[in-house]
Formats: structure tokens, C-alpha cells, sequence
């Protein structure tokens, strides 16, 4: 069997190495006083920009080691491909997700293949755009500030024009053809949420509530109820899962493959 698993940081396991950088706060999420959170949290980050270089390695290492998918990997005794990456657009993950399963389909006729596939903030946008060896840019229309100066009018465009409707119309339609894809190729599939995606204005338009009822997507694993079960629910960063809820992610996902 392969597994097979995309998605943007939840699933790449970021954040998960962290605690390995010299004077790191810890779990941040426990501390009630904001002003503080937000003092430890930079002296921690100003100290560890001076380290990223030589503990980067070693970082990446280890998230790979405590993420879901290779613990998940380990407990069913399988081959492993993940392909998220941190960051990420739905429009990435459901283009990477399609162009791996043919792929590996190709290769491997006769193995069975299970998909566990994590969403993310759908008001991120893949676009062309050739950066770093790479001909696709995600942009984060939710944050403006993280866009390369070079397309700051492009994404200022995209910013302005793109509402909650224009993306979650994209969003589902990416849905559709990823169930789709594994449907009719005979690929187990398995939603991972992580992102809530819901419509943002007053009525929802007739083709979106369309797109939403046909695309029906309906967590088999929701990772932020998962992480209710943990006491120590973020890693240091103070916005991703910590180790013990990836542990229990993947437990929850080999009880519903082995069933």
C-alpha cells in the first residue's frame, strides 16, 4: 500500500523541530497575559533567527519524523509520499495532489492507494509566477504584507477584487475534482480539516451553495477537535500542533484505514 498526503504546514508537521532551538519559551498557548505571549514569543524568534542556519537541517528532520503522516506510515507498515509543504494554496494542493496520483498510479498499477488530503486557508491563491526555480507563487490575500513587491500591484488586484465567494467557488471546485480523480481510480480518500470554510456576506450565491452541496466535504478527521483532547496543544510557535496531537491524528486516521 502507499499513502499518500498533501496539504500546507498542519500536515507538513511545521513548527515540530522548534523546541530544539537554544532559548525557546515553549508552549506559549498556556501564558493568559497577551502583552507577554507576544515579548516571549519575539525575544524567542529574534534569538532563533540567529540559529535557523545552523539548526535548520536538523529542524526539518525532525518534523518530518513527528508528523502524522510518517507515524501514520510506521503504524501501517507502508510507503509513504507527502507532498505538503507549508503555506500552501488549495489550488496547490489539489493541482500537486492530481499530477502525484497519476503518477503514482502509472508506476505502480497494482498497489492500492490511500489519500489523506489537509484544506487550508482558502484565501490563499496559487498564480504563475517564476521565484526560486519555481513557475507557481502562492499568494496570501489574507495577508498582504507577505507579498513579493514585484506583484505588489497584482496582489494588491487580487486583495482588492477577491471576496470570500470568488475563493471558496475555487475551493470546492478543486474538491470536486480531487473526489473525483479518486473515485474513478479506485483511491481510498480521507479529509483532514484544518481550516473551517465558510462563506463570509450575507447570502450565499446560488452556484456556490451548488458547488458546496455536490462537492460535499465532510471531515473524516478535524484536527483542531483533535487537539482539544491534549493539554499541550501548540508547539513553540504558538500556532501549530504539537507532537502529541499529530500522534493522535494518526491513530485516528489507522483505526479508519484498518476498519
Amino acid at each position: 500500500m502507499i499513502l499518500y498526503t498533501n496539504g500546507d504546514s498542519f500536515v507538513h508537521g511545521n513548527g515540530l523541530g522548534l523546541d530544539i532551538f537554544p532559548g525557546n519559551t515553549g508552549d506559549l498557548s498556556e501564558i493568559d497575559d497577551e502583552e507577554k505571549t507576544r515579548l516571549l514569543k519575539w525575544s524567542w524568534e529574534v534569538k532563533t533567527d540567529r540559529a535557523y542556519a545552523i539548526y535548520h537541517a536538523k529542524m526539518r528532520s525532525l518534523e518530518s519524523a513527528r508528523a502524522f503522516p510518517m507515524l501514520l506510515k510506521n503504524m501501517l507498515g507502508c510507503s509513504l509520499v507527502n507532498s505538503s509543504m507549508g503555506g500552501s494554496s488549495f489550488d496547490r494542493i489539489a493541482r500537486t495532489t492530481i499530477t502525484d496520483l497519476i503518477k503514482l498510479k502509472k508506476k505502480y498499477p497494482t498497489r492500492p492507494i490511500v489519500a489523506i488530503i489537509g484544506n487550508t486557508d482558502y484565501f490563499r491563491k496559487e498564480i504563475a509566477y517564476a521565484i526560486e526555480g519555481n513557475v507557481w507563487f502562492d499568494l496570501h490575500l489574507a495577508h498582504p504584507g507577505s507579498i513579493p513587491r514585484e506583484i505588489s500591484s497584482l496582489g494588491k488586484f487580487f486583495v482588492r477584487e477577491e471576496t470570500s465567494y470568488h475563493r471558496l467557488v475555487e475551493y470546492f471546485k478543486n474538491w470536486i475534482t480531487i473526489k473525483e480523480f479518486c473515485k474513478n481510480n479506485n483511491i481510498r480518500f480521507y479529509f483532514l480539516k484544518v481550516f473551517d470554510h465558510n462563506f463570509i456576506g450575507d447570502a450565499k450565491p446560488d452556484d456556490l451553495a451548488a458547488l458546496e452541496e455536490y462537492a460535499n466535504v465532510v471531515p473524516d478527521v478535524d484536527m483542531t477537535l483533535v487537539a482539544q483532547q491534549v493539554e499541550k496543544r501548540y508547539c513553540p510557535d504558538g500556532g501549530h500542533f504539537s507532537a502529541p496531537v499529530h500522534k493522535l491524528v494518526a491513530e485516528e486516521f489507522f483505526k479508519r484505514i484498518k476498519a
